[in-house]
């Protein structure tokens, strides 16, 4: 007797490159965050003062949480558990502050993208424990 391997669905691929993408954003905030105030020194030497502006910030903020909100909202349906969802928005809110209240704004990102990447890890393990689907490890 000859036994198949069943191949993952695209569907099933396709979640386990999203989850993969969502780990790796809150990594490179951090590193973003720690690395920034050094950068933004030499920028007018290099022409590159827009990269320094306030509203580039707030922009990538929002569309980062837009991307995390769609794909936490999009797997909470298939594990039915919460704790990402809200992991990521007491994440999301210390970066709200650290970029509305300038003081201690490196110290509160890299703890927001902490508790971003925390939540993106426990959707992960959400979906692999989940009976309705099965990622790869």
């Amino acid at each position: 007797m000859q036994t198949t391997k069943k191949l993952p669905s695209s569907s099933t691929k396709n979640t386990s490159t999203t989850n993969k993408i969502a780990l790796s954003l809150p990594l490179l905030c951090a590193i973003h965050c720690a690395i920034m105030p050094f950068f933004i020194t030499s920028l007018p030497f290099l022409g590159l003062e827009f990269v320094a502006m306030e509203v580039i910030e707030w922009v990538v903020l929002l569309i980062s949480l837009g991307y995390a909100l769609y794909i936490l909202i999009k797997d909470r349906k298939r594990h039915k558990q919460s704790t990402a969802l809200y992991l990521l928005l007491v994440g999301f809110t210390f970066m709200f502050v650290a970029h509305s209240w300038h003081h201690f704004t490196v110290v509160l990102s890299i703890i927001g993208a902490s508790i971003i990447l925390l939540a993106y890890l426990f959707n992960w393990r959400a979906l692999r424990s989940s009976k309705s689907c099965r990622l790869p490890a």
